[in-house]
């Protein structure tokens, strides 16, 4: 007997994920995959499953019903409410759903990316190596989109094996590392010590392809160098809009531009970044190369 999940409530932007389509910048495809990562790869750790895909939802949470057999469900990501039939469990675990359960997962306190993984492959077409949505271009996922209620997704099913257990992650830090960037050098010692020493604030303007800042201090509102000629990049790369508004890239950033980069979040503290709410005060710390 198959299993399938029936989606009944949606949050905007959610998405099927895995880890990511790598390889592909080279033809103008960003990697995609599962925002927070670390939580992400928690979901599998727990259910001990090859199933490399799940489903990403934002803040608003997910209802969904479970039909056919009996299904290993995770949950993990940012704080959120889980009521399983209208009893009220424990976020961050798994759990062994029959057929006809009801899943209802509220907001909680901090974060913005959820995620439910199953001990099961979901059954969507795998493009370029991976099953992971961008919504920008329409790639991926189901139909290239974001889930819709009415939806329902079968899910096939997989071997168990033992999967690593992922590196703890402080989601409370709001110092971020960073290696400075090509165009550093660009700006000039006033505003490399400031970009260090003063605070940025998240925006409300943030989805998977970036994050924009809050620079309350106008620190680049005085540099000429913004326009470049157009040049590779990379998920964490910080750049410097035209009108000074600095804004990091996320999985789904664009694969080139031409706003130069001052530096670039180093890969294990992005995570942690994915998940801060508009309004969080933050800062960058600089990092070299060794001491990774």
């Amino acid at each position: 007997m198959k299993y399938s999940i029936l989606l009944t409530r949606v949050s905007p932007l959610t998405t099927i994920q895995d880890e990511g389509r790598f390889n592909c910048l080279q033809y103008g495809i960003s990697a995609s995959g599962a925002m927070d990562r670390n939580a992400f790869d928690m979901g599998a750790y727990l259910l001990g499953t090859k199933a490399s895909s799940g489903i990403e939802f934002t803040q608003s949470g997910l209802d969904f019903t479970i039909k056919g057999k009996g299904i290993r469900v995770a949950f993990t990501g940012g704080d959120s409410t889980i009521f399983i039939n209208g009893l009220k469990k424990q976020w961050n675990g798994v759990y062994n759903l029959k057929q006809g359960t009801k899943i209802e997962i509220k907001p909680g306190v901090w974060g913005n990316y959820g995620y439910v993984r199953f001990n099961g492959e979901l059954d969507v077409k795998e493009i370029l190596g991976s099953r992971a949505t961008n919504i920008k271009v329409a790639l991926g996922g189901l139909d290239g989109r974001a889930l819709k209620a009415g939806d329902e997704i079968a899910i096939l099913p997989t071997s168990d094996v033992e999967i690593p257990n992922p590196p703890a992650i402080n989601y409370e830090k709001r110092s971020f590392h960073f290696i400075w960037g090509i165009h550093a050098d660009l700006f000039n010692q006033k505003v490399r010590n400031e970009f260090i020493s003063k605070p940025f604030f998240i925006s409300s303007q943030l989805d998977r392809m970036g994050v924009r800042l809050i620079d309350k201090d106008n620190i680049f509102a005085n540099e000429n160098i913004l326009s470049l000629v157009s040049d590779p990049l990379i998920c964490g790369d910080i750049q410097i809009l035209g009108d000074g508004t600095p804004i990091v890239l996320m999985r789904d950033h664009q694969t080139i531009g031409g706003y130069p980069r001052i530096g670039t979040i180093i890969s294990t503290d992005i995570n942690a970044f994915s998940q801060l709410r508009p309004n969080s005060e933050i800062n960058f710390k600089p990092i070299s190369l060794g001491n990774l």
